[in-house]
């Protein structure tokens, strides 16, 4: 998928199973700063480029996501 139909689906879910009383979210971090991506065969100069293309200039934690992903997945959100 690219990046528009990425952002296009849930859209388009949202309002076809609004009815039945389904919700759809969607998380689309970028970059995340995992062992696979700062231990990466380009070093430094591929992580410095990647986070100059990035608005907040740096990779995401993993917990950033984590901590999202629950209150996503919270009835509370509803």
């Amino acid at each position: 998928m690219t990046g528009v139909q990425t952002c296009a689906l849930p859209i388009c879910l949202a309002g076809e199973w609004a009815p039945n009383g389904i919700r759809v979210n969607i998380l689309s971090p970028g970059y995340i700063q995992t062992d696979m991506s700062t231990g990466s065969s380009g070093g430094d100069a591929w992580s410095d480029e990647w986070k100059a293309r990035t608005p907040m200039g740096r990779f995401a934690k993993p917990k950033e996501i984590a901590d999202m992903l629950v209150v996503m997945s919270s009835d509370k959100t509803s």
